[in-house]
């Protein structure tokens, strides 16, 4: 300071006076010694009750683990980080090839009857109809909205659209 010309003689002064920190500055509430020990183990436990919860893995929704990608202590990087897949299988989509002729069928009535492979009936509501017909084929994708909240059908199951 003094070589630049910057402050005046009494703070050059006080600059080189050391600086005495001591224990009597520090409140006593704040040293380790006088903490309880119930306390600490108190903090200590809620401590690693956070940091477990922190590492707990949630889906943002409920449903069923269908796949497991990796199992406790495999490593997860950065490209593959999947760890399972998790379904929702509360409602189920449906999807049917109709053909042109019997869109017009379909497309009239909001409640739809799916049949299963057991010969039960599903109510079912129009979710989709496609814009774009299959040239092969002549059909147009059709999807059913299944409400399946007692989970009594299964995803991928084959079933029919009662076009009657």
């Amino acid at each position: 300071m003094r070589c630049e010309s910057h402050g005046v003689p009494r703070e050059h002064h006080a600059s080189r006076r050391p600086i005495n920190v001591s224990s009597q500055h520090i409140p006593h509430l704040f040293r380790a010694s006088h903490v309880p020990k119930r306390t600490a183990r108190e903090i200590d436990m809620r401590r690693a009750e956070l940091m477990l919860e922190r590492r707990a893995i949630r889906a943002p929704f409920d449903g069923i683990v269908s796949i497991i990608h990796r199992r406790e202590g495999e490593y997860v990087s950065p490209v593959r980080p999947e760890l399972a897949t998790v379904v929702d299988v509360s409602k189920l989509l449906a999807v049917f090839n109709i053909h042109t002729g019997d869109l017009a069928t379909i497309t009239s009535r909001k409640d739809l009857t799916v049949v299963m492979p057991d010969d039960s009936r599903v109510r079912g509501t129009l979710h989709n109809v496609g814009v774009q017909t299959d040239a092969e084929s002549g059909t147009v994708p059709v999807k059913v909205l299944l409400d399946n909240a007692n989970l009594a059908l299964r995803a991928g199951e084959q079933c029919y659209l009662e076009l009657n």
